[in-house]
C-alpha cells in the first residue's frame, strides 16, 4: 500500500494534534533558546555558526547521495551533485580558514612577544 504525495491540510492539522506534545517540547526549547541568546551573545553565535555548519555538511553529503540514489533526470541529478560538492567544499574552506586564522593569532602573539620583550 503506497501513500499519498500530497495531503489534505486537515490531515495534517489531526495529524499534528495528535502530538501536540512535540509542539511544546519545541516551543519550550525555541524560548529557552532564546534566553540563552539574550544572555549569552558571543557564546550563542558560535554555537549557531557550528550547528549551522554540521547542518551544511550532512545537507551536502545527503545531496551527494541523493543524486546517485534516485532515479530522476540528468539535469536534476547533476543539480545534487553540485550542491553536495559545494556543501562539502564549504565546510572544508571554513575548518581550512578557522585553522588558518588559530595559526595567525599564535604568530601574531610570538610577534608582540618579540618585539615588547626587553632585551
Amino acid at each position: 500500500m503506497t501513500t499519498p504525495l500530497r495531503r489534505d491540510i486537515g490531515d495534517e492539522l489531526g495529524r499534528i494534534g495528535r502530538h501536540w506534545g512535540w509542539l511544546l517540547f519545541f516551543g519550550i526549547l525555541m524560548v529557552a533558546a532564546g534566553i540563552f541568546a539574550v544572555a549569552w551573545p558571543g557564546p550563542t553565535v558560535l554555537v549557531l555558526a557550528v550547528l549551522f555548519g554540521i547542518q551544511i555538511l550532512v545537507s551536502g553529503i545527503f545531496s551527494f547521495i541523493n543524486a546517485f540514489a534516485t532515479d530522476e533526470s540528468g539535469g536534476m541529478r547533476v543539480w545534487n551533485v553540485i550542491l553536495g560538492l559545494l556543501g562539502i567544499w564549504l565546510i572544508i574552506y571554513g575548518i581550512m580558514e578557522i585553522a588558518l586564522a588559530f595559526r595567525v593569532r599564535s604568530a601574531v602573539h610570538h610577534v608582540r612577544h618579540v618585539v615588547t620583550s626587553p632585551t
